[in-house]
């Protein structure tokens, strides 16, 4: 061994020898007050401090809380899985209805309203411009004429033509 390699190595084993213990770093240290002067020692101050009890878990008491909690928990999902539930079904039946209005419903009838609203609405337009005259009353009206009538078309089922 060359002689830096040697100093190193015992260096080393020195560092480690003068180390002290891993149990000797748990070890508590305790501040204690005597004649009115504070002490530090490794073991517990006589006369002082008091026995602390730590409790090892839940009583049953909070578990049988914990219970009554949880199944309240699982009552409101279920609630609110049963207003899922029903939405989806609300929404079936109105598709339902929807089906027997389109059978019901006069198609040509309703293809002809909107017909006559877009003439309106388009006869508006033209004449305002013809005329530099304001018919924007007459071509908003006619605009939710047809908005109506689509939508009356469209829960129907009717084709637009």
């Amino acid at each position: 061994m060359s002689g830096g390699t040697f100093w190193r190595c015992t260096g080393a084993m020195l560092v480690l020898a003068l180390a002290p213990s891993p149990a000797a770093w748990a070890q508590g240290v305790f501040k204690c007050t005597v004649d009115g002067k504070t002490v530090y020692q490794a073991a517990p101050c006589e006369g002082q401090g008091k026995v602390v009890e730590l409790p090892r878990g839940p009583s049953e008491r909070d578990i049988q809380e914990a219970k009554k909690r949880a199944a309240a928990d699982r009552s409101q999902a279920s609630a609110a899985d049963r207003r899922i539930l029903q939405r989806a079904e609300d929404r079936t039946e109105q598709q339902a209805r929807n089906t027997v209005l389109a059978a019901n419903a006069d198609c040509a009838g309703l293809n002809n309203r909107r017909a006559s609203a877009y003439g309106r609405r388009n006869g508006a337009m033209r004449a305002s411009r013809q005329d530099n005259i304001d018919r924007s009353t007459e071509v908003h009206q006619a605009n939710a004429d047809i908005q109506s009538i689509e939508a009356l078309m469209s829960r129907a089922g009717c084709s637009m033509q």
